[in-house]
């Protein structure tokens, strides 16, 4: 039951982030889109990742998902289908995820015009990168990031 609910979510990530790199080009994925993708919340920005970089690469055995028949039926494998560019989207994604911290990232909603203090900037920037490191502890990322 969890191992599936796993990689469902693993597929549900992989396949929606699949879909904005292939529209876009794996190159175009950049910090800035993912964080507009996650519409700018952290904590998904990093559920978002983690289910991409842990998705298991096509043919291998973890792709694999062991179903048990009912009463006391055969056991049976099915094996998940896995977008074919996984191995260039986990490194643009892991790219995109490194780069959340950017003072770019920090300050896309920052309003134009008027001038805004160092210290208000310094202020915002602390903030958005206390929350990334929340989102990060919550989602168990740093082992996935290492």
């Amino acid at each position: 039951g969890q191992l599936r609910l796993q990689r469902a979510l693993q597929g549900i990530c992989a396949w929606s982030m699949a879909a904005v790199a292939r529209t876009c080009g794996h190159a175009s994925l950049t910090p800035l889109l993912l964080w507009e993708w996650a519409c700018r919340d952290s904590l998904w920005a990093m559920v978002l990742a983690k289910g991409v970089l842990t998705h298991p690469a096509p043919g291998a055995d973890s792709a694999r998902l062991d179903l048990v028949a009912g009463a006391g039926g055969p056991e049976e494998q099915l094996e998940l289908q896995v977008p074919e560019d996984l191995p260039e989207l986990q490194s643009a994604l892991l790219f995109a995820v490194l780069g959340l911290a950017s003072s770019d990232v920090a300050f896309a909603t920052a309003a134009g015009g008027g001038e805004v203090g160092i210290a208000c900037r310094n202020e915002e920037r602390c903030c958005h990168r206390s929350e990334l490191a929340a989102a990060v502890t919550a989602c168990h990322m740093v082992q996935v990031l290492l």
